[in-house]
């Protein structure tokens, strides 16, 4: 893209809407904005334990959820000339960094989706409307909402910021503190 004279922009992660899982932190109190009447310690532990159920799953090269992962990366690795040489386990062994999972590297728009329904049973409320379960709509209504959600530079996900930061929509220097407004 350089050689043509385009900058690329870039996020951390498997798709825009993973974004949403690169810092747990800043999920949760996403989360907890969508359903205000709910325990925030229940909806954290619920949260903590999907997260936890993704990274096994993910890493057991028996699981389903590891299965479906490996056919989508065979299938870009069709059309990914730079790909040609990378492994599945060399993808696998990106997933953690310093022995800390990291899902927003594993979070399709299928996993977002499960993580969501899944999210919703254990607290018998639904996080977004919608009009189906599909994929992409519960992907995409979970990011379009977190963009309402986003009141201070402290709700900000740091991929995002950096993205920002490139486009200069924000400057390089400027603080995360509560009290700076970005909308």
């Amino acid at each position: 893209m350089q050689s043509k004279g385009y900058t690329p922009y870039s996020h951390t992660g498997y798709c825009i809407e993973s974004v949403l899982f690169s810092d747990i932190s800043i999920l949760k109190r996403y989360l907890c904005s969508l359903v205000p009447n709910i325990n925030e310690r229940d909806l954290s532990e619920h949260i903590d334990a999907l997260i936890t159920e993704l990274s096994k799953s993910a890493k057991d090269t028996d699981s389903p959820i590891n299965k479906e992962i490996e056919i989508n990366f065979k299938g870009q690795k069709k059309n990914r000339p730079e790909f040609e040489t990378l492994q599945f386990i060399d993808v696998v062994r990106s997933w953690s960094e310093n022995g800390e999972f990291k899902p927003e590297l594993v979070m399709s728009k299928p996993l977002i989706q499960k993580f969501v329904t899944d999210l919703e049973k254990r607290i018998d409320v639904s996080l977004i409307l919608r009009n189906s379960n599909a994929a992409d709509e519960v992907a995409s209504k979970l990011l379009n909402q977190y963009f309402d959600f986003i009141q201070t530079l402290d709700d900000l996900f740091p991929s995002f910021r950096y993205l920002m930061e490139q486009l200069e929509v924000l400057s390089k220097n400027q603080t995360g503190s509560t009290q700076q407004n970005i909308i």
